[in-house]
């Protein structure tokens, strides 16, 4: 099994938590709601990750809706197309990905609306002014999500605590790519 299908099937982490007090139909409910979009944010974690290992912004962009709404940390929104613009820079001057791990969190769930966190944390290799550099960095998405036709669709995302570090070496010494 591939690494991207293993992460899809096991490897994010899924915060799942009953309402205490609640009957049990309605805890029911908003279980199976948590799994659901957690399942579909893994599922779109997933899709990304595919675009980011064949660097194609084509892919990535398969998910994201007309009017998605992508905030920066400084207040600053990004519209689709400059989003597109900014996926296709980076897999541009994207060399290798050392590793790259996305970890789920619901955060809140009702029916038909959801808070999923979804942290990502990478190592990579990038050309930079010219020459390689490696960074590490992570961010957190919040993640909106609203249920209509029965089906989760994500809204919304802010970006939250990022962090960047330039590591030393940039050399690429294991040409496998790790994907989590």
């Amino acid at each position: 099994m591939n690494r991207l299908a293993r992460w899809s099937l096991t490897a994010s982490t899924l915060i799942v938590t009953a309402a205490y007090g609640s009957s049990p139909e309605s805890t029911a409910n908003l279980l199976a709601a948590k799994l659901e979009v957690a399942s579909a944010s893994a599922g779109q974690s997933a899709i990304a990750m595919t675009a980011w290992k064949n660097r194609d912004p084509d892919l990535f962009m398969t998910t994201v809706p007309k009017d998605f709404r992508f905030e920066r940390p400084d207040g600053s929104v990004l519209t689709w197309q400059s989003l597109y613009d900014r996926q296709k820079h980076q897999m541009a001057a994207l060399k290798h990905i050392d590793r790259f791990v996305v970890t789920i969190a619901v955060e809140s769930v009702s029916a038909d609306s959801a808070v999923v966190l979804s942290t990502q944390d990478w190592t990579r290799v990038v050309v930079s002014d010219g020459k390689d550099a490696r960074f590490k960095t992570g961010v957190t998405h919040r993640e909106i999500w609203k249920k209509s036709g029965g089906q989760w669709r994500m809204e919304s995302l802010t970006e939250h605590d990022q962090t960047r570090e330039e590591l030393g070496d940039a050399s690429v010494k294991d040409r496998d790519e790790f994907y989590e």
